[in-house]
């Protein structure tokens, strides 16, 4: 049995190779819905690391169009320029994710791609986020059938010449989120947060860019194309609606959600 196989996350091709049957089992399970048959635009070669590395926090460094990657679970290179890397994890597949994460958050701004902390939602063919706390975001999301959830915690959002898609991931605490690649054009975005009554307020350009910023999942390496990065985000706000939002999920029903949030 071949121990590789493509996935696609947004429209983002990519082919992973193992060498340990662990992972790759971990992989097949556990992404089998991203599972696709096309081209890959990265090769990603996965090895086991011996031991752990010292790093407690990921350490990116660039050497031309070479990063180097140190974390206590997993280190490695990635070629941007070739589109390959080499990694290294520790002997647990849940580190697979871990890595997954931090690779398409290096390579989303060369997608015009970003990937957001929040909910997503999609109804009738317009993609709603909510950021917010974990509880928040879980308690909107049991309101919905599975069908309406892009994701409960990442979200890849990508630019498009006529329109902004959001994409569902694979990167869900919830397994049912899992079960199929969803995407739909983005239309707003609300920062949320629990409130005695549900209140939806427009908000200064200045806070919705910090919003963004606090809610985007970024490595080190993200940090050090700031005017890159600001860029795509500035570009977001003209195309989303952004807003704030209190919610009271006491009195809110799926219906009301949908209804009056999402469409």
């Amino acid at each position: 049995m071949p121990i590789s196989g493509v996935i696609e996350i947004g429209d983002i091709q990519l082919l992973l190779r193992f060498d340990n049957t662990a992972f790759f089992s971990y992989f097949h399970n556990h992404y089998q819905a991203f599972f696709v048959s096309k081209l890959p635009q990265y090769d990603i070669h996965i090895s086991e690391l011996p031991a752990p590395g010292q790093e407690r926090s990921l350490r990116v460094n660039q050497e031309d169009h070479t990063l180097l990657l140190r974390y206590q679970h997993f280190s490695g290179t990635i070629d941007l320029k070739r589109h390959t890397a080499s990694i290294q994890l520790l002997h647990h597949p849940v580190v697979l994710e871990n890595f997954l994460r931090c690779f398409i958050s290096v390579i989303a701004p060369a997608h015009d791609s970003v990937l957001f902390k929040c909910l997503g939602i999609c109804y009738e063919r317009a993609g709603t986020l909510f950021s917010g706390s974990w509880e928040l975001r879980r308690q909107l999301a049991d309101m919905l059938p599975d069908s309406r959830v892009l994701s409960d915690t990442l979200v890849l959002v990508q630019k498009k010449p006529d329109r902004t898609v959001a994409y569902g991931t694979p990167f869900s605490a919830d397994i049912k989120v899992q079960t199929r690649r969803n995407k739909c054009a983005l239309q707003r975005m609300y920062f949320a947060r629990s409130g005695g009554e549900t209140i939806v307020r427009n908000m200064k350009s200045s806070d919705v860019l910090m919003g963004m910023l606090e809610n985007s999942f970024i490595t080190p390496y993200n940090a050090q194309i700031p005017k890159q990065y600001m860029r795509f985000l500035e570009d977001l706000m003209r195309r989303v609606a952004c807003r704030s939002a209190a919610i009271d999920t006491s009195s809110l029903s799926a219906e009301l959600l949908l209804t009056s949030l999402c469409s």
